[in-house]
């Protein structure tokens, strides 16, 4: 847990959650705060197999995975690949428009833009724009005009050297649970705000959740069926979160993927799980005995 991301405090309180669970669940567990030199540490500890409790760069994005890969110790989650290209919103839209799943219309810019905006964009405002490789709504704003959009650039800039932007689809915020490597349910979730920041995901009170989404019977099944799809399209393993946009009309559109979704105490998949009939420390226990390692 820990890490050396932008999301390390999130990283924190999942990883103390995790933790506490899984001894009340009788495992013997190790907590290990992410160093400078985790491969000494990995190899004095010996431990049997890692529960990542990361988020961000060099946690989600496939670099400790290669590392745990190298030294041969089984970990949960997704793979080296997976984890890449979930963490990657580029490379995962890519992948998600050449399996037919949609996803709101969007264009990305690197650092030679020098974070203008486009002069002859290719749709109209408003935009999303997010940095391309991070998580928890870090960076993340609403531009509905070009001085927004400069502001908004600058921003998300400031987070890594890619940046994408994304025509605003209106509608209801769902996010589809993928547990055992099927969507066990979803939940609606309600900002207060225009969108999902970093303070509004972690701060009791500033979010309102429906389980099940305030949803047609068939309108869900689509949203569950596009959430299992993305899950697929990237190759993640086991578990994942996929976070969507349902307009007024029943349309899903995909805007990412977390092939290591959070789990504090606050977090959507533990709500999903548990209208399914999970409790957090079930599903603790159900992500620690999936460790494997994927290259064999």
């Amino acid at each position: 847990m820990g890490g050396r991301s932008a999301e390390r405090e999130i990283s924190l309180r999942t990883g103390r959650a995790v933790a506490d669970a899984l001894e009340t669940e009788g495992f013997k567990v190790v907590r290990i705060v992410d160093t400078d030199d985790l491969v000494r540490e990995l190899r004095a500890k010996r431990i049997d197999v890692a529960f990542l409790a990361l988020h961000g760069k060099f946690g989600e994005d496939g670099t400790v995975q290669a590392l745990l890969e190298y030294e041969r110790i089984p970990y949960t989650g997704s793979g080296v690949l997976a984890s890449a290209l979930g963490m990657n919103k580029m490379r995962s839209r890519l992948l998600f428009e050449k399996a037919g799943l949609p996803t709101p219309r969007w264009f990305y810019l690197n650092g030679t833009s020098r974070g203008v905006p486009p002069a002859d964009p290719p749709f109209a405002y408003p935009w999303v724009v997010k940095p391309n490789a991070e998580g928890s709504s870090l960076g993340v704003g609403v531009a509905n005009s070009r001085p927004q959009a400069h502001e908004a650039l600058r921003d998300a800039f400031a987070y890594g050297s890619t940046v994408l932007v994304e025509k605003f689809v209106p509608g209801r915020e769902v996010s589809v649970g993928i547990v055992s490597d099927i969507p066990i349910g979803a939940v609606e979730v309600v900002q207060r705000g225009p969108f999902a920041t970093f303070h509004t995901k972690y701060t009791p009170g500033e979010e309102e959740f429906h389980v099940p989404p305030r949803l047609s019977g068939r309108v869900l099944q689509r949203a569950l069926e596009v959430g299992w799809a993305a899950h697929r399209a990237v190759g993640a393993s086991y578990y994942s979160r996929v976070d969507l946009r349902v307009t007024e009309d029943g349309r899903p559109f995909i805007l990412e993927i977390n092939t290591l979704p959070g789990l504090t105490p606050t977090s959507w998949l533990p709500k999903i799980a548990e209208r399914a009939g999970i409790s957090y420390r079930g599903l603790a226990r159900l992500i620690l005995q999936s460790a494997s390692l994927k290259v064999q």
